[in-house]
């Protein structure tokens, strides 16, 4: 299933929009539940946690098709993407390291240089996530990733099919080596990638998948010449992500 995605004037997709908006109200209902209930109910704990998955799941959807409208949507050189890519990458990761040493500072010991020196590398290395940061080091993945992948993610957004197979073929690779026991500091990275229980919830292989349907996506959005249609596709995808 192949689709040809002409060229559009538009700055602003609807569709994209609105998925965003909704991803929003999750992000703040799972929020508000977290920081304002008690957890004595079983039901609202249960839509906190789905909550935080969907809002996470709809945010990197259409952040796929963003990456889609930003990187493949017309011809770039490699010096041109190159450029994108390190601007956007320096804007995720200065966000991530602001939040992570901010939520860091009660338990940084700033009186033991070197444990001090030791907290702050295994941070900026991704070794340790502190709460409410893990969601963003992904992102800083998958950006860097158009730089050595944008030919194949060129090829599957074109394409149902090779991005349903490809889709699968990662996420069976972090199933495999999600079981896979390691040591101190590979524990981390593997964590980082696939996930490990009380380390990461947002491993970068096992969300790649949404990521490639929202590069699909994007470019079957690109294909609609009419906002009616394009928001009749965001109100159906909405139904079907909740």
């Amino acid at each position: 299933m192949a689709i040809v995605c002409p060229v559009s004037k538009k700055s602003r997709q609807p569709t994209l929009d609105f998925t965003r908006g909704l991803s929003v109200f999750l992000m703040i209902l799972a929020h508000a539940l977290f920081f304002f209930h008690d957890g004595s109910s079983p039901w609202l704990n249960a839509l906190q946690r789905t909550g935080n998955t969907l809002c996470f799941v709809m945010f990197l959807f259409v952040s796929g098709a963003a990456m889609y409208y930003a990187y493949l949507a017309k011809p770039q050189s490699a010096g041109q993407i190159a450029k994108r890519v390190a601007k956007r990458v320096w804007q995720i990761a200065s966000g991530y390291y602001l939040l992570a040493i901010l939520a860091s500072v009660r338990d940084l010991d700033f009186f033991d240089l070197p444990g001090l020196a030791s907290s702050l590398g295994r941070i900026f290395l991704f070794l340790d996530l502190p709460g409410f940061t893990e969601f963003l080091v992904p992102f800083i993945f998958y950006t860097l990733s158009m730089l050595f992948l944008r030919g194949l993610y060129e090829k599957s957004s074109r394409s149902f099919w090779l991005t349903l197979e490809l889709s699968y073929a990662v996420y069976l690779l972090a199933y495999v080596l999600y079981p896979v026991s390691l040591g101190p500091g590979l524990r981390e990275i593997k964590a980082l990638f696939v996930g490990e229980a009380g380390l990461n919830r947002f491993p970068v292989l096992s969300y790649a998948p949404v990521l490639l349907f929202g590069m699909y996506w994007g470019c079957y959005l690109k294909e609609q010449e009419s906002e009616k249609k394009q928001d009749l596709a965001a109100l159906g995808l909405s139904l079907i992500h909740i």
